[in-house]
This record gives structure tokens, sequence and C-alpha cells, in this order.
């Protein structure tokens, strides 16, 4: 879920658009990539913040906190108040999230077309908590694919754009960063990935397009690269 999304995207490239090679190792974002997450998510931050007395309409939410942590959000809305809000409030949010995920929550179009496709070892790597991304997967039927093989930025204590998470993904599953491919659908993961010396690949509308970055509107399609 959520640092801002206003990186400059030029300063993120300087790979080659597709690998020569097939990867050994496919790590997969959560939220926003294989879970529809973003708009539902989103949804209950802009609630919880019209409670407050703030309006804040949740595309802009989208927009700002794609890719980052809960932390962030957190201190975006004590700025917009002037004040420190309860550990209770980040509690409250995630149960709210935890309600809603339980209720509405889709997977991502294509993921479970891709994930019956991928031969590769696959993993998550997620700035979420692991009950968050277990949730996740279980509710729209892809826990399967993934087994144990998640990886959270909580258990790192480091969060993306640093690229810990991806990194601790590789070397448990024993494959050199290099022949890894991410698959991303926010600009700090895009960060991340690329210095954690991995290919990375956007699915999704969430980053403008640029000539150095594959992208794809769907995980189906990328199936003939895999």
């Amino acid at each position: 879920m959520f640092p801002s999304n206003a990186m400059d995207l030029t300063c993120l490239c300087g790979q080659a658009p597709m690998r020569d090679t097939a990867p050994e190792l496919v790590i997969f974002d959560c939220d926003g990539t294989l879970v529809d997450t973003e708009v539902l998510v989103k949804a209950v931050l802009s609630e919880a913040l019209s409670e407050l007395g703030v309006q804040v309409a949740p595309k802009v939410l989208i927009e700002r906190f794609r890719g980052g942590k809960m932390r962030d959000f957190i201190g975006y809305t004590e700025t917009k108040l002037g004040r420190s809000l309860p550990e209770s409030f980040e509690t409250m949010l995630r149960v709210r999230i935890a309600q809603r995920i339980s209720t509405d929550l889709q997977p991502c179009q294509g993921a479970h077309e891709l994930l019956s496709h991928i031969e590769q070892k696959v993993c998550v790597a997620s700035n979420a908590p692991l009950t968050h991304i277990r949730h996740c997967l279980t509710q729209t039927g892809l826990e399967h694919f993934f087994g144990d093989q998640l990886f959270s930025a909580y258990i790192c204590r480091a969060w993306k754009p640093d690229p810990a998470v991806f990194l601790a993904a590789s070397d448990a599953l024993g494959i050199s960063p290099e022949k890894c491919v991410v698959i991303e659908d926010s600009l700090t993961g895009v960060s991340a990935a690329q210095a954690a010396g991995m290919p990375v690949w956007v699915v999704g509308d969430g980053i403008e397009e640029n000539g150095d970055i594959p992208q794809f509107p769907t995980l189906d399609l990328l199936r003939e690269h895999l």
C-alpha cells in the first residue's frame, strides 16, 4: 500500500526494454499488481479522513500513496490535522481494510492466467504486513501459487524504495538479482527493483509510459515473455 509517486521516471531508467533470456525467479508486488486493492484501500482511507473533517478523494490518495506504506498516510493525516493521532487509528484502518478485502477484493485482471502459465519460481515481495499479503492472496484464490514464498518489508524493517525486501526474496530462493524479474505497479516499486539490480516490468496504468521500462496493461500479457 503506500511513499509518493512524485518521482521522475527518467531517473529510474537505463535498462534494456526486455530480457534476452527467461528469468529464473519472478517477484510480484502484491497491492495493485496481483490484487486490485488500490481503489478499495484508498476508499477506506478517504472515508477515515472524512470522519476527521478532511475531504480528500480516493483518486488523489491513489496518486499520492501508490506503492507506499501506511505510516506515510498517517503522517499525511497528522499534517492535515495539525496534531498527532493515537496508535489505535492505524489499528482501526487496518481492521476496516481487512473487512473490505473480505467482501470486495478481486484479483487483478490476468493474475490467475499468468500464474497458471509460469514455470519459474515465483514469490511476493510487498511493503504490506504478512497478514495483509496472506489475506489478499487467500481472498482472491492466489495463495496456492506462492505457498510460503511471501516477503514483507515489515520483516526486513525497510520499505520500498529501499531494495531490502527484493534482495531478501532473491537470497532466500537462491537466485541472483540479475536472474530475477520484478513485476510492479508503482514508481516506488520500480525504484526499489532497480536499486536491487533487478530488471522490472510494470503492469497497469499507474505509471506514465516510458520506453526504457516494459509496461503491460494486464498481467496475462506477460505470458509470452516468461
